[in-house]
């Protein structure tokens, strides 16, 4: 376990220190002083002034911190956050969240020139589920999935999780034909969820500079569908605090990953 919550804490920095340098470039080109940025938290092991921004290390391996100009109620500097343009600071504020999607997507692009991209393409059919019923078989792609369209396997994952027990009209590609059935998903016992009965994906693909591109972005919008959705559910009472993980269960997920 030990490892694993230097695992989740090593990931952990990576994300604090990217959003908080975003802060920290945008914030510095819109005229703003930084007066420190740290890796890290705790007392400074290590540091250097430079242009008045202080860069240290602290004594604390995780997170990090950018401080601006004005943080401590001080506004008389012309370089206060509060005397920035409204655009600077809204751009400044901004930069954080922004940089953690580049991030998201530039790792998305190692991971997917790596593994490739999982296809909509069925490898099986469970026997006695709506799928095997409605006709379909290995090989066929899926297209849609109530209009919605279905970019790579675990899009249609997403939708039987959040669309529980509704009855959906599933467009399928086979040798080059598009066909439409609607099934209603049943519910598994031994998954603890709704299945319309497929297994999948057939293959991972490979794809040239382009495909890599285009299903890194699909992959950083599947996970923010993913989450969005989650919040969602959790806000109407679908799922309930005892699905939730707190910071230790977190690191053990993200270690076993």
């Amino acid at each position: 376990m030990l490892i694993k919550l230097l695992i989740f804490f090593i990931i952990f920095s990576v994300i604090v220190i990217v959003h908080e340098g975003g802060h920290c470039i945008i914030g510095k080109a819109n005229g703003i002083g930084v007066r420190e940025f740290a890796i890290g938290l705790g007392p400074t092991i290590v540091g250097f002034n430079k242009n008045g921004t202080k860069y240290s290390i602290k004594a604390l391996p995780f997170g990090g911190v950018c401080i601006f100009e004005g943080d401590d109620g001080d506004e008389s500097s012309p370089t206060s956050f509060r005397n920035a343009s409204v655009w600077g600071r809204i751009a400044t504020v901004a930069a954080g969240p922004l940089m953690n999607f580049v991030l998201a997507f530039f790792l998305s692009v190692i991971v997917i020139s790596a593994s490739g991209y999982d296809t909509p393409v069925l490898h099986s059919v469970i026997e006695g589920y709506p799928a095997e019923e409605a006709g379909l078989m290995a090989g066929d792609e899926i297209v849609k999935i109530n209009g919605k369209r279905i970019e790579i396997y675990r899009d249609i994952t997403l939708w039987t999780m959040f669309n529980t027990e509704k009855s959906a009209t599933v467009t399928y590609k086979r040798d080059g034909k598009l066909y439409e059935t609607v099934i209603t998903p049943k519910y598994s016992e031994e998954d603890g969820r709704y299945l319309f009965g497929f297994r999948g994906p057939a293959e991972y693909v490979k794809g040239n500079p382009f495909s890599v591109i285009k299903y890194s972005a699909i992959e950083v919008r599947y996970w923010l569908e993913a989450s969005v959705k989650s919040v969602w559910m959790l806000v109407r009472g679908k799922y309930s605090v005892n699905d939730l993980s707190g910071p230790v269960g977190v690191a053990k997920v993200v270690g076993d990953v």
